[in-house]
């Protein structure tokens, strides 16, 4: 974007950087500083990506957070190529599905015992009154299948607490676990996934959100405590809520993407929200 003040002076915003022009003739080169005109080398790859409607959005904000075209290409393909596993479809499994698909992820694998219910639809936004008592990773396939073009998809109805049962299922690059039965499910999943993966879990207590990244490598040897529910008990969950960790995980993989693109090492990371403070 360019905008031109009463004096003549330019104001250039490109995804690298916002610039003042104060003489025309410097016009062309505030262009280029700031992001806003590419080199010609990658030029034709780009205007590709460009021209292609459910990945122009994307490519330009990858281009925004990435340091250079040649890493704005590979973040690209590694987004494609990408192999997620959603270990549960209910409030932030299946907006962060969207999201993904959105992105440009086109493997999935998608978790999940549960059917569809009438108190899932305040914050499930991917489901129906039509929909209830059909199992949530039929629906979510579906959905994402009538929004975007060449997906894989793997349904499984069960879960994780199967133990060996799953772990085939866990093969992905990326596991994020949002689900909550059993309620010490994501401290469990790291015993079972691959030494290549690398897993987001996401959950929401009260008036708190948890997001926590972790490398199969840097697994905790030390107890977790194990978590049951009370019988009967009704836990808090709103759409505003889920939203924002949906979106939180978003984020998260948009930086694993970069990180892989620039040739930088992943790292373990947490981020406990306050919703009440908010």
């Amino acid at each position: 974007m360019v905008g031109q003040a009463r004096s003549g002076t330019h104001l250039v915003i490109g995804p690298q950087d916002a610039i003042t022009v104060r003489h025309p003739n410097r016009l062309k080169a505030s262009l280029k500083q700031s992001g806003a005109v590419r080199g010609a080398r990658h030029a034709t790859a780009l205007r590709e990506l460009y021209e292609t409607p459910e990945l122009s959005r994307t490519v330009s904000y990858l281009e925004s957070i990435t340091r250079r075209p040649e890493d704005t290409l590979k973040a690209v393909g590694i987004l494609r190529s990408l192999s997620v596993c959603l270990v549960g479809a209910g409030g932030l499994g299946s907006n962060t599905a969207l999201m993904l698909a959105g992105m440009g992820v086109r493997r999935f694998t998608l978790i999940d015992h549960d059917k569809i219910e009438t108190s899932n639809l305040n914050r499930q936004f991917a489901y129906s009154r039509a929909d209830r008592g059909r199992y949530k990773v039929d629906v979510l396939a579906r959905q994402l299948r009538a929004r975007f073009d060449s997906l894989q998809i793997r349904r499984v109805r069960g879960k994780l607490k199967d133990g060996g049962a799953m772990r085939p299922f866990l093969k992905t690059d990326l596991i994020i676990c949002t689900a909550d039965d059993p309620p010490d499910l994501m401290n469990r999943i790291p015993q079972l996934m691959p030494k290549r993966s690398v897993c987001i879990s996401a959950g929401y207590l009260f008036s708190y959100g948890v997001v926590k990244q972790q490398l199969a490598l840097a697994r905790s040897a030390r107890d977790e405590l194990l978590w049951h529910s009370s019988r009967g008990s009704i836990a808090p969950s709103s759409g505003p809520s889920n939203l924002f960790l949906s979106s939180i995980i978003g984020f998260w993989v948009f930086d694993l993407v970069k990180r892989k693109a620039e040739g930088r090492s992943l790292r373990p990371r947490q981020s406990t929200y306050d919703f009440s403070a908010l």
